[in-house]
């Protein structure tokens, strides 16, 4: 009958009386679109639920300062993969990126860095070292399947 509904908030009483009671804030948004949702969802999701924080970085020249130009990042090949993560690591060996595939494709995506890599390796969440991947130029390939997260270390040369 034309009607959408929306519940933002579902309080349960078991097991605990008191859960979710106070003040919540909450954001949604609705976005219609033509055609299929992963050419305009995604990006849109992203911006409503992740804004971008920019800072102020010194730099003696235009653009010295910018993280491309100080080798901080990271890129994949395909807009179907989405680099969820980017940090240090826990333990301070590398850095760790998760990445994930976002629309029910297959395949290899190569995960490019900005810096010099000396060893990259799959880990999991807890980033417990797994199966090492190849390094060429920077780059390693890594395999996704639908929807699948993938964390990866990625340690510098010199480190």
């Amino acid at each position: 009958e034309n009607v959408l509904r929306l519940t933002l908030l579902k309080s349960a009483t078991s097991p605990d009386p008191d859960a979710d009671q106070g003040e919540h804030r909450m954001l949604y948004s609705l976005l219609p679109h033509r055609g299929d949702w992963r050419e305009t969802v995604p990006p849109e999701a992203y911006a409503v639920n992740d804004p971008v924080i920019v800072r102020v970085v010194d730099g003696a020249a235009a653009g010295a300062g910018t993280l491309a130009a100080m080798g901080s990042f990271v890129a994949v090949d395909a807009d179907w993969a989405v680099i969820e993560t980017v940090k240090r690591a826990e333990d301070g060996r590398g850095v760790i990126v998760r990445l994930f595939e976002n629309q029910r494709n297959r395949g290899t995506v190569s995960l490019r860095a900005g810096f010099p890599v000396a060893q990259a390796l799959v880990c999991n969440l807890l980033e417990e070292d797994g199966e090492p991947l190849s390094v060429q130029d920077d780059s390693v390939a890594v395999a996704l399947t639908p929807f699948k997260i993938v964390s990866i270390r990625l340690i510098p040369r010199g480190a």
